[in-house]
């Protein structure tokens, strides 16, 4: 865990266990939003340990779905763009 202010870790949890993280959770009752990967167990884990922590994804994990979205989209012109350089060739062969 770290300080959204000042950017000091405050807690570290060693655990992936859904109740481990639901008690480590709310010993800090004061907590309003928590960034995490996409990991099934954190979820599950925070809603139980309060269900209006407002929950987000992780700096590296949102890059990293972005640039795949990214990715597949340009895939995509390529593919249009391959095809009507192809259609155009052909009319003008």
């Amino acid at each position: 865990m770290v300080n959204q202010a000042n950017h000091r870790i405050i807690s570290a949890i060693n655990s992936r266990e859904i109740t481990d993280i639901q008690k480590w959770l709310q010993q800090y009752p004061n907590l309003k939003v928590v960034s995490r990967d996409g990991s099934a167990i954190y979820k599950l884990a925070i809603e139980l340990a309060n269900p209006n922590i407002i929950q987000v994804s992780d700096r590296f994990h949102l890059i990293k779905g972005l640039s795949e979205a990214v990715r597949e989209e340009i895939k995509k012109v390529f593919r249009v763009v391959k095809y009507q350089y192809r259609v155009y060739e052909i009319k003008n062969a």
